[in-house]
């Protein structure tokens, strides 16, 4: 972590949050379903709210800029400041935590994990594969995604730290320490918000809705 690049990590995790904040998955329910996308379902501006409450259409457009959000932040993080890990990680908390409190709408938003998630796959795919490992694991016993994302969540500063030690042992803490605030910021938000399956009173089993 370079003093020098200070004013970069400022901006890139100005823009990155900017840009995590733009309501996609409000504006396509808005357009195509002339609905407000807060006031129905979970109340979440997520995937699968959109999905159960808007359509497969605009659920796809809010899923395609989660992907393009997340990639194109890590990407400005490189442009802007090449070979500096440090620059990513902050590129993926900002456009994650824009996601979740979308400034554009009041702070409402997503849960966040998609954005996180592709973040992680454009700019560290070992890290993203251990994470859906341990999601994987996590779902067995019980089958609920409800046990298994609060695990990853609380994993994630291991799994940062672990892997820093063994490719960049220098800046292993440095790691860790952004996988805790990452986890945290996840897992508050978790915490705050609707559970989007509960809301239409289904619980989730491997990723199919059944209900109770």
């Amino acid at each position: 972590m370079n003093p020098e690049h200070i004013p970069t990590y400022a901006l890139v995790g100005t823009i990155a949050y900017m840009i995590g904040s733009v309501p996609a998955a409000l504006l396509a329910t808005a357009i195509l379903k002339r609905s407000d996308l807060r006031n129905t379902g979970s109340g979440n501006l997520g995937i699968q709210n959109t999905f159960f409450r808007a359509g497969k259409l605009p659920a796809v457009i809010a899923l395609l800029w989660n992907v393009a959000a997340a990639a194109s932040s890590v990407l400005l993080a490189r442009a802007l400041a090449p070979n500096e890990p440090v620059v990513e990680l902050i590129a993926i908390t900002a456009v994650t935590t824009g996601s979740m409190w979308q400034v554009f709408v009041r702070f409402r938003g997503s849960r966040g994990t998609t954005t996180m998630g592709f973040g992680l796959l454009v700019a560290q795919p070992a890290i993203w594969a251990v994470c859906l490992g341990i999601w994987l694991v996590a779902l067995l016993p019980r089958r609920r995604t409800t046990d298994a994302t609060p695990t990853v969540h609380a994993l994630l500063p291991a799994v940062f730290g672990l892997y820093a030690l063994f490719g960049q042992p220098d800046l292993w803490w440095i790691y860790a320490i952004w996988g805790a605030v990452l986890g945290g910021l996840l897992e508050l938000k978790r915490q705050t918000s609707p559970d989007d399956a509960m809301a239409l009173g289904l619980y989730r089993r491997f990723g199919v809705n059944v209900h109770e």
